[in-house]
């Protein structure tokens, strides 16, 4: 019965590493990294797991990066914001916060899970 599972968890291990950097949230990589949560007992799976949690932290910080430069630039008093750039900057520094905070919970995980991955069994 043990060796039966192997082909299972490395097929969702696959899943998760390959498919979870191309594939945008809500979707089927999600579905992979909850299974693979859901199985988790070796290395391997922690291993996955955390560098999951790290691929969503580089992908958080982008997006605080991303607001950081939206809110510079609705400073400026752009035309187009009709006397509102100084509301959309707030806006935007406000998810730059949110961001970052979402990146280092994602770090946390992932060092949690590393933890649990040098404990676990190859």
């Amino acid at each position: 019965m043990r060796s039966a599972m192997k082909p299972v968890h490395a097929a969702v291990l696959g899943a998760v590493l390959i498919g979870a950097a191309v594939i945008p949230p809500g979707t089927m990589a999600d579905v992979a990294i909850e299974r693979l949560i859901e199985i988790a007992r070796t290395k391997a799976n922690h291993e996955a797991i955390a560098a999951h949690y790290e691929q969503e932290a580089a992908l958080l910080r982008q997006k605080a990066e991303e607001h950081a430069r939206l809110a510079f630039l609705y400073r400026r008093g752009l035309e187009g914001t009709h006397g509102n750039g100084e509301r959309l900057a707030e806006h935007c520094e406000g998810l730059v916060e949110k961001y970052r905070a979402a990146a280092e919970e994602n770090v946390e995980l992932a060092i949690l899970h590393r933890g649990l991955a040098a404990q676990a069994a190859e």
